[in-house]
């Protein structure tokens, strides 16, 4: 298994690393009520502006309706820009598809996590603890609701 210290040797990586991920919310309701075709143009849309708002940072499909950014960071504050940049193409993104009556609305729950490359952890307990930021995202959001 990959551990954190081995990215490193990537020279892209300075000794930090953020890693988020992202959950399409709501995608089951999406597919069940306006069909799969919809449900793929939100995936679709969700990797688009993960991708267009990472800059120099690695975007990856981790799951069916999940994605995990990677990425050299300096602090804290970059990840937070790098969240409000993709919550605001989100809002644009709805917008225009409400005026042109699209079915499906994209919604994403997210979490992140600031790592050492040094550290002694693996990519999977990384992945593992930004999962828990992510689910508990998506749970305050059904809350709201």
């Amino acid at each position: 298994s990959l551990q954190i210290k081995e990215l490193q040797k990537l020279p892209q990586y300075l000794g930090t690393y953020k890693e988020l991920k992202s959950v399409a919310d709501g995608l089951k309701k999406i597919n069940d009520e306006y069909g799969h075709e919809e449900g793929d143009r939100i995936i679709n849309a969700a990797a688009e502006i993960l991708m267009k708002n990472a800059g120099k940072h690695c975007v990856i499909r981790y799951g069916g309706d999940e994605y995990v950014v990677l990425g050299a960071t300096e602090n804290d504050a970059e990840a937070v820009a790098y969240f409000e940049r993709v919550k605001n193409s989100i809002q644009r993104y709805n917008k225009a598809n409400d005026e042109e009556k699209k079915a499906g609305v994209l919604s994403l729950s997210i979490g992140y996590q600031v790592f050492e490359v040094s550290g002694g952890l693996e990519l999977s307990e990384c992945i593992h603890l930004v999962d828990q930021k992510m689910y508990a995202d998506k749970k305050s959001k059904k809350r709201k609701k």
